[in-house]
């Protein structure tokens, strides 16, 4: 079974074949990475053991179909391979959630507070203080419902992925 795809801009190719994972740039071969060699599969980078990388520079939609079928070939001949990929994908994207978005949206606000606190809190910064406040309280409700809305896709998917749906 052997699927192309294509950017036209880049005149780049992307072929995933029985044999691995090929890329072509005006009809030469460029990168070739086997199965076997696979180290890490996204939708925009793959990457081999012996650090061949091949930048797919794919739209969103193509992306996607790239990625569902090189995974589901991954997934068929090297099964561990394909598990340590998708776990190291949901680490860096709890790490986002949990740690960055919070990093963000709310340690700012809290900077903020604590400066307002050691400086005695002046009288002159008094409305101010109310808008950031206010920002504060919105940053937090926003990452507490992604969080949550975060928590509830990660259920769905690793239900779907054992098959329970």
């Amino acid at each position: 079974m052997t699927q192309t795809f294509s950017n036209s801009r880049s005149k780049r190719v992307i072929i995933v074949d029985d044999d691995g994972i090929h890329e072509r740039r005006e009809g030469n071969l460029v990168a070739f990475i086997c199965w076997d060699e696979l180290e890490q599969l996204g939708s925009r980078v793959v990457r081999s053991e012996h650090g061949t990388k091949i930048l797919t520079g794919l739209m969103r939609k193509p992306a996607r179909e790239f990625f569902s079928c090189a995974s589901g070939i991954w997934k068929q001949r090297y099964p561990d391979r394909e598990q340590r990929n998708y776990d190291r994908i949901v680490r860096r994207a709890n790490w986002i959630v949990f740690f960055w978005c919070p990093m963000f949206f709310v340690v700012p606000g809290l900077v903020v507070q604590a400066l307002f606190w050691f400086r005695g809190s002046p009288e002159s910064l008094s409305p101010k203080m109310e808008k950031i406040h206010r920002s504060m309280v919105v940053g937090l409700a926003y990452v507490v419902l992604l969080m949550i809305v975060y928590s509830y896709s990660r259920w769905k998917a690793v239900r779907c992925r054992a098959g329970l749906k």
